[in-house]
């Protein structure tokens, strides 16, 4: 009775399921949520001003995702993880990562620096799950669409890209990204 009444739960749980708005992955993170598991925070410039981003939570199971108010705050919901990464990028490319975030965290502050940044594309038949690892920290993770190729911000550095999905990696490329600027990464070759 006790499992049949927490899997009734799960499925009725925004978020777990995936958002129908956008066809997204599991754990996407509505604006509509409550903080049930998620995380709070600031970005700021390093002159300390606050500062539009998008800020997203990242596991090895995807991530969640939301925008910060124009007072920089922002507040992740209906996030299901043990520790993440909190990763956070502006217009203007520059990114901030915390990381062993822990589920219901208040009071982060993710100051920006200048990254880098990439456009991942693929010629693959159907959507893919791109992974983006620095060193052995996965700091983004998101929905590859057909046809549509991402921009990403990114850290400066050796950046990994991987294309997988939930039972295969299909593609996977490292490459050099210097700061301030913007490069092609095509994993049309390797699938």
């Amino acid at each position: 009775m006790k499992l049949a009444l927490i899997a009734l739960a799960l499925s009725l749980a925004p978020g777990l399921a995936g958002c129908a708005a956008c066809n997204c992955a599991p754990n996407h993170a509505s604006e509509e949520g409550s903080l049930a598991g998620g995380a709070q925070g600031i970005v700021r410039n390093s002159e300390g001003h606050p500062v539009r981003a998008r800020v997203a939570a990242v596991t090895e199971s995807g991530s969640v995702s939301t925008g910060t108010r124009d007072d920089g705050t922002f507040e992740l919901t209906d996030a299901v993880w043990t520790k993440s990464v909190v990763y956070a990028t502006t217009e203007d490319d520059c990114f901030a990562i915390a990381t062993g975030v822990e589920p219901g965290a208040t009071g982060i502050e993710l100051v920006v620096s200048q990254g880098g940044a990439i456009v991942v594309h693929a010629n693959q038949p159907q959507d893919v799950r791109c992974a983006l690892f620095q060193g052995a920290t996965r700091f983004e993770d998101f929905t590859l669409r057909v046809g549509k190729p991402a921009r990403v911000v990114v850290p400066p550095g050796k950046v990994r890209v991987r294309l997988y999905t939930p039972t295969a990696t299909i593609a996977e490329r490292e490459l050099h990204v210097e700061g301030s600027t913007a490069q092609d990464v095509d994993l049309s070759t390797a699938l």
